[in-house]
């Protein structure tokens, strides 16, 4: 029979271990708490920074204004951009667009119709002379430069007709070019049929209904921006 005294022994001895175990639980928890406080702190610190520094751009891209190249009166698709139909304004950065024309380029034309005071961008343009990337797997072909066609730009959407039917649907006008004429690209397999279509004489254009055949409604607010010529 165990004597009292080895009992109590056994109990503090047991007693001990439970106490630190608890300690050393206890610890553990407390020193994982402090890693998760100090990792919510890292991290609010950094969002308040982060939003500090977006609010301080935003707040400079409106303070901020710049020149950039409008619309002067509705413009027609097709239409050269003059000095009569654009003006400059001051507008804020924030609603500047990353490619927005700031003076006018050489034989620049617009590719759709626009709006009084429409804010330019290179997208909206097509310059005379400029050749469009082929698309992939389609191939271009030649037309003579005395072909009668309707008055084209590199970008414009046209069909082919050839024998009073339409041997190409929706072909892309690469380039026009008053010394080598159009340039129109068509999928590979139409290409061999325009191509005899031009080479007999028997091909036509007729321009395409675009999907960009519209009129763009961005016009700014008359009489926020002072005009500048």
């Amino acid at each position: 029979m165990t004597s009292p005294s080895t009992f109590l022994r056994t109990a503090r001895t047991q007693f001990t271990q439970l106490l630190h175990a608890l300690i050393r639980s206890l610890h553990r928890e407390r020193t994982a708490q402090l890693v998760a406080v100090v990792i919510s702190c890292a991290l609010v610190s950094f969002l308040i920074v982060e939003s500090l520094h977006s609010a301080r751009s935003h707040r400079h891209q409106w303070a901020s204004n710049h020149i950039v190249l409008v619309t002067r009166g509705h413009l027609a698709m097709g239409e050269e951009l003059t000095r009569d139909n654009t003006t400059r304004v001051e507008l804020p950065m924030a609603i500047i667009a990353a490619d927005a024309l700031t003076t006018i380029p050489p034989n620049a034309r617009v590719r759709i119709a626009l709006n009084n005071r429409t804010a330019l961008t290179t997208s909206m343009i097509s310059i005379d002379g400029e050749r469009i990337a082929l698309p992939a797997g389609w191939r271009g072909v030649a037309l003579p430069a005395d072909l009668m066609a309707p008055q084209v730009h590199a970008g414009d959407r046209v069909d082919v007709i050839s024998a009073d039917q339409v041997v190409a649907a929706n072909a892309l006008v690469i380039e026009v070019s008053t010394r080598n004429g159009i340039t129109i690209g068509v999928p590979a397999e139409s290409a061999a049929i325009v191509a005899t279509a031009v080479r007999a004489g028997d091909a036509s254009l007729v321009i395409a209904n675009q999907d960009h055949d519209y009129t763009v409604n961005t016009a700014l607010p008359g009489g926020i921006y002072g005009l500048r010529n």
